[in-house]
């Protein structure tokens, strides 16, 4: 049984036209060579270096900034978000003196390591952080081994971030070749993940086991790129809604991922993100009334959460069935993606069959949703 269930609540059927377009993308994409599509191009060489980072983070360290922007910050936080890190995080993405000095605000530099992240080493903001935080912890003169609570993602080309890295002779991690919003099976995912608590090996095993399931006709993932394109037909707003703190970096996450991958060329789904029912106090009633709008949901099944007998859970679920009724009532169409057990079977199945969905949404529309090159040449350049 597959770990991310999934159901639809539909005023609207699903157009049979759409269903046939999805279904020739797939077999176009996947029926000659069902492994043409993979998302990491990371060797044992990268992944060894990973779970020595990850352990060497864990057992030196109790704090870990994170210095990112994009993906090199939605990556990190949906992870750290679903699982159990013993780690103090923070996440240092605001340029702003202000907020840096909060973030900083009572961290104990000795226990203090920074993880800084940027793909292209060229990311402004990114290089301005990271110097900042070199100048913070070389401020305190107790502390004399500064490379070594400095860790570094970035491509290894010529440039400045690179440079900062070499000259402090920290470890210096790979970044995958692979676009930033799709790089969760790469060492920026996989580092992240093994920080937060999953084993990368299960997660990896867990990817080549449920791919080809996947890529079926009648996977959740079709089923999904189906709906989303009835519905971008003739809604302009697809409303994302997470009713799980857990699942607030999952949002963030594909906020990035469907924005920047499909927002082009005036044909896209436009995302929405909101937290059920917190913001649906000041909100819900603009989601409701407004014509242009379906609905995509997240949530942990709340049958099989710890919390399941507490007072709190049931205040939680009560609220989203509410939630629930007045969409319904309004003649919404809503899709509905669950699952009982955040582990790596979630991890690997959730964001690989998410990615897939894009992908596919954007072959159908003829939108390049990688940006490196044309939607004709999509099929003998993806990699895995």
């Amino acid at each position: 049984m597959s770990s991310v269930i999934q159901e639809f609540i539909l005023s609207d059927e699903i157009d049979t036209g759409h269903k046939e377009s999805v279904e020739a993308a797939r077999l176009d994409l996947f029926e000659a060579d069902p492994r043409s599509l993979v998302l990491s191009d990371e060797t044992e060489e990268d992944l060894n270096l990973v779970k020595q980072v990850s352990e060497k983070i864990q057992s030196s360290f109790k704090n870990l900034i994170i210095i990112g922007t994009g993906a090199s910050e939605s990556i990190p936080r949906v992870l750290f978000d679903l699982g159990k890190s013993k780690l103090n995080i923070r996440f240092l993405s605001a340029v702003n003196q202000n907020s840096v000095e909060k973030s900083l605000h009572n961290l104990d530099k000795r226990n203090t390591c920074v993880l800084s992240i940027s793909k292209s080493g060229k990311t402004i903001e990114t290089i301005d952080r990271t110097n900042c935080i070199i100048g913070w912890m070389q401020g305190d003169k107790s502390i004399d081994d500064i490379a070594s609570r400095f860790f570094f993602i970035t491509e290894l080309k010529e440039s400045p971030f690179l440079k900062i890295a070499q000259s402090l002779d920290s470890t210096i991690i790979r970044h995958s070749s692979i676009e930033g919003r799709f790089a969760l099976f790469t060492s920026l995912g996989f580092l992240s993940a093994s920080l937060a608590g999953f084993d990368i090996d299960k997660i990896i095993s867990n990817v080549h086991g449920s791919f080809s399931n996947i890529i079926e006709s009648d996977s959740w993932v079709m089923k999904g790129v189906s709906y989303n394109l009835s519905m971008n037909q003739k809604l302009s707003n697809n409303v994302f809604i997470n009713y799980e703190d857990s699942f607030e970096g999952v949002n963030f996450w594909c906020r990035q991922l469907v924005s920047e991958s499909l927002g082009k060329d005036y044909n896209s789904m436009k995302y929405i993100s909101t937290r059920g029912s917190v913001d649906h106090n000041v909100q819900l009633k603009l989601y409701l009334d407004d014509p242009g709008n379906s609905f995509t949901v997240f949530f942990l099944d709340e049958e099989h959460r710890k919390e399941s007998k507490t007072n709190n859970s049931k205040i939680w679920a009560s609220q989203r069935i509410v939630d629930f009724e007045a969409i319904k009532n309004k003649d919404k169409n809503i899709r509905i993606i669950s699952t009982k057990k955040v582990n790596e079977r979630f991890i690997a199945e959730f964001f690989m069959g998410i990615m897939i969905e894009v992908i596919i949404f954007a072959y159908v529309k003829n939108i390049d949703p990688f940006s490196q090159f044309s939607a004709e040449g999509m099929k003998k350049e993806f990699i895995y």
